[in-house]
């Protein structure tokens, strides 16, 4: 399991590498990577009788696409109940833990370092604040367990999309969704911004009109389900994976 010292020291050689200029990684020592006895491997459980099949499925696909994306690097294991043998794991409900609902998605920007075995919940639900829509809202979500965070929250990104909080539901104004990370929490390179980023909002997200609450300034946003390049390129290097990133993963933008 990382130190984390060691998760530092990972994302200080991920800065100084050319390729991992375009993402968001975060640098707070509460939550490191998803390494467990040698391997990059997220052990989850669905909380009992919260999700359909079918909602099931879309998570799964969510993680599979993302596992495909990567070439395998790490792999997502799904148990019945939680482990007893001291494992950190993920537990995904709609409601995000005991206590009062959470009225949006959210999880933990990786792991919890001194989780412990007790397992740490992430909220995946449905309806306008949600994002159980499609395969790549629930794989945006999925890239923020991981360690990567949200692109349109980098602290450059008022150089590159326009935010219309004046459209934006109340829930995820409420819930921070366009707050500017602080820097001194995650790594990134102002002078670059992915607009392929699968980590970027869906254009109607969060929108009370359904136009975009997101919108890039000069060029416009543009993902349908895959890892970009760069968010391939970024994973990699955060779980020191040998994988081919192709440059078919760029999609033309619109």
């Amino acid at each position: 399991m990382d130190t984390p010292r060691t998760f530092l020291l990972v994302l200080v050689t991920i800065l100084t590498h050319s390729f991992a200029n375009g993402c968001v990684l975060n640098t707070d020592p509460t939550f490191s990577r998803w390494k467990q006895f040698g391997y990059n491997n997220v052990p989850f459980i669905f909380y009992p009788g919260d999700y359909t099949a079918a909602e099931q499925s879309l998570i799964l696909q969510a993680m599979a696409q993302i596992k495909s994306d990567m070439g395998s690097c790490f792999t997502w294991t799904q148990y019945t109940s939680p482990p007893t043998d001291g494992t950190n794991f993920v537990i995904i409900s709609k409601a995000g833990g005991p206590g009062v609902a959470s009225q949006s998605c959210y999880t933990y920007p990786g792991m919890i370092t001194l989780q412990q075995g007790k397992g740490q919940y992430m909220a995946i639900q449905s309806g306008v604040n949600g994002c159980l829509s499609n395969v790549r809202q629930v794989m945006r979500l999925l890239m923020s367990l991981l360690g990567q965070r949200f692109e349109h929250n980098k602290p450059n990104r008022d150089a590159y999309v326009n935010i219309n909080r004046g459209i934006a539901t109340a829930v995820s104004l409420n819930y921070g969704a366009y707050n500017i990370y602080n820097k001194s929490l995650v790594l990134s390179n102002d002078a670059d911004f992915d607009y392929n980023s699968v980590t970027l909002l869906d254009p109607p997200t969060f929108s009370n009109t359904g136009n975009p609450v997101v919108t890039g300034k000069t060029v416009g946003i543009n993902n349908v389900g895959r890892l970009s390049l760069k968010d391939c390129q970024c994973l990699s290097f955060l779980y020191s994976c040998t994988v081919s990133c192709q440059n078919g993963m760029r999609l033309p933008h619109l």
